[in-house]
């Protein structure tokens, strides 16, 4: 995290963090309008049950206002997201004189720098947008099922659930991290390598790529067991919540309709608990990317260092 904020600090310009505040904004607007979204679902369903055809009609334009706005919040959002990036873009590349780099291109290929520089802010935008949703959903769904009596004990083993599987998940996924990272320096060598032979030796010989290609090998195996592993708990999460209402409806303890808002509102819950295995690959890859931006700030500090030395040398 500490790494995340030192690099933010050198980006964060007055108008980025003013689209920031937007994207804050519009989450709070995109979580109201799934928590009555949830709520309306539930009410459809009881009013289809007793035949209520007003109240069918009225849930329906409710559900579809609420669908419209929660599409509008979430195009915008996109929007302000994109905004964000290219004020952060601006300034990370004015902090990050290439001038600055330019006795270290023997490590870093110009490539690679702008690809690290601009990636950083789109994963940091993206996650940050998925985690504040999570936050903000969390305490909100908590809130809805509490006052739908689901249940304590039922709420305690979903979650317990999600947890360990995150526990799981980011333990699967560490050993990634090191590898992206790995690939990215070896991908970028290659590349200053075909450079330099095109242009300085003209030798129609390919570089070596044996060890971008071992890397490879082994990162995708290990991404391979990752993704065994959150593509089944994603699966089966969907179908934990209704292992345990199922029963309670049919002996009449709860209606249809509390039953799907129960369900929706349970699989949203668990669904959010569970980000970082719903998203460990976003989170390995902005990991590894947060790595090398931050090795390219020790270059920019010994590089200014040396300058000055100079200075007072000469």
């Amino acid at each position: 995290m500490t790494k995340i904020f030192t690099i933010l600090k050198h980006g964060m310009s007055k108008n980025a963090k003013i689209q920031m505040t937007f994207v804050i904004f519009l989450s709070i607007m995109a979580v109201a309008c799934l928590v009555c979204m949830n709520c309306v679902y539930g009410w459809f369903y009881d009013s289809l049950v007793n035949k209520n055809s007003q109240k069918v009609i009225a849930n329906i334009a409710l559900y579809f206002a609420l669908m419209i706005t929660l599409g509008l919040t979430e195009a915008e959002m996109h929007y302000r997201k994109r905004m964000f990036t290219s004020y952060f873009r601006k300034t990370i590349y004015n902090y990050y004189n290439i001038y600055v780099l330019n006795e270290e291109k023997c490590k870093f290929s110009c490539q690679r720098m702008s690809q690290d520089l601009l990636q950083f802010g789109t994963q940091f935008i993206n996650l940050f947008a998925l985690l504040l949703h999570s936050i903000l959903l969390i305490p909100s769904f908590l809130y809805v099922l509490i006052t739908l009596k689901i249940g304590y004990l039922t709420l305690a083993i979903c979650i317990i659930v999600t947890i360990l599987a995150s526990i799981i998940s980011k333990k699967i996924g560490h050993p990634v991290v090191k590898l992206q990272y790995n690939q990215e320096s070896l991908e970028g060598g290659l590349r200053r390598d075909l450079i330099d032979q095109t242009k300085l030796t003209r030798n129609k010989t390919l570089p070596d790529i044996s060890s971008v290609l071992q890397n490879y090998v082994k990162m995708s195996k290990k991404e391979r067991l990752l993704m065994y592993f959150k593509n089944t708990y994603d699966k089966i999460s969907h179908a934990i919540p209704y292992t345990f209402l199922v029963p309670r409806y049919i002996a009449a303890k709860i209606t249809l309709g509390q039953m799907v808002q129960m369900g929706t509102g349970l699989s949203k819950l668990l669904t959010e608990i569970s980000f970082i295995v719903n998203n460990i690959d976003k989170i390995v890859e902005f990991d590894a990317t947060v790595a090398r931006v931050k090795e390219l700030d020790e270059i920019r500090q010994n590089a200014i260092i040396d300058f000055l030395d100079n200075k007072i040398t000469d």
